[in-house]
């Protein structure tokens, strides 16, 4: 009689359990605050910072087209939720202006290396119909990234490490972080650059006339302090027509100027203006109530810079009366 044979299951993967698990090489470090010390040297921070620069490349590819790409920085930025884990830091790269997006030029990974300039850059327009330009999935990305920004300026910190790579990685940073708007990130890296790394290590005349500029519109703008903006202005020996005439439009809340030089300066400095914007165009509405009885719809949008469902659903809510193709503001008290 045959012996009975046992059946045994043999298990899928012999060695499965033994797998290395693959790790986001950006989560796989942390915060040297808490104690991490994988970014203390000095080849590790370059190697990281290097990883930063392709993920954040392959994220604006993965936008698709520079509508998706503000979608998602507008996500992040502080009028809609703050990024998680990105707070406080000591943080920031140079900027290529650009009018029609936030920068114009692709950034190079190895390029912090090689002492070029490495600028957050969106891609050019390009179709994507795929699911990775997503917003949520967008904003999941940006976040890493901001976070793994955060844990670099905290490393160079605590190395005190101050010389040409430590400039290229903190403007890099602020660039980022002006892009969403969050100023936890961007006004304290600013601050250190200008404060401490430019006066034990000069930073070239280009990069400390945008670092200067970027401080004085943060001051006039986001903070309203008009007088410390020119304060800074002097104190760098700042010169820019552009950034004058904004700081001239803010102090006599001209609308109309603000909006055309919005039109005029680069990506960065229209993140930047964006917190004065709803100050003054509430300004201006206030004075075409005071003016004007009724008004034409069309003259209504184009002073405003916004659709007249924008302005009676979103946090204006005018509460005027649309007639026709007129609005009506007030009407005149009977006799």
């Amino acid at each position: 009689m045959a012996s009975p044979t046992r059946n045994f299951k043999r298990p899928s993967g012999a060695w499965g359990r033994l797998k290395s698990i693959s790790t986001d090489p950006l989560d796989a470090v942390g915060l040297p605050s808490k104690g991490d010390t994988k970014l203390l040297d000095p080849k590790a921070q370059e190697m990281y910072f290097t990883n930063i620069v392709a993920r954040y490349t392959k994220f604006c590819g993965r936008a698709g087209t520079s509508e998706n790409l503000d979608k998602a920085f507008a996500l992040l930025s502080l009028n809609e939720s703050a990024p998680k884990g990105s707070g406080p830091g000591a943080g920031s790269g140079t900027t290529t202006p650009s009018n029609a997006s936030p920068a114009d030029k692709n950034v190079s990974p190895t390029s912090a290396r090689s002492g070029t300039n490495t600028t957050p850059s969106p891609p050019k327009k390009k179709n994507n119909n795929n699911n990775n330009n997503d917003p949520e999935v967008l904003n999941k990305e940006l976040s890493v990234i901001l976070m793994a920004l955060r844990k670099l300026r905290e490393a160079l910190v605590a190395t005190s490490r101050i010389d040409a790579f430590a400039q290229h990685a903190y403007l890099f940073s602020i660039r980022a972080s002006i892009l969403v708007q969050h100023y936890e990130s961007y006004q304290p890296a600013l601050l250190h650059l200008l404060h401490r790394i430019h006066l034990l290590h000069p930073l070239p005349p280009p990069d400390l006339h945008e670092c200067v500029g970027y401080l004085v519109l943060d001051l006039a703008c986001r903070q309203q302090n008009i007088g410390a903006a020119y304060a800074a202005k002097i104190q760098y020996k700042y010169s820019d027509r552009r950034v004058e005439l904004i700081l001239k439009a803010l102090a006599h809340e001209n609308w109309y100027a603000f909006w055309r030089l919005r039109q005029a300066v680069n990506g960065y400095q229209t993140r930047l203006l964006q917190p004065a914007e709803q100050e003054l165009r509430l300004h201006a509405l206030k004075c075409l109530g005071r003016t004007y009885f009724t008004v034409e719809k069309p003259y209504l949008e184009r002073s405003t810079d916004m659709s007249w469902e924008e302005l009676t659903r979103g946090g204006l809510q005018v509460g005027w009366v649309l007639e026709g193709d007129k609005v009506v503001i007030r009407r005149p008290k009977a006799r």
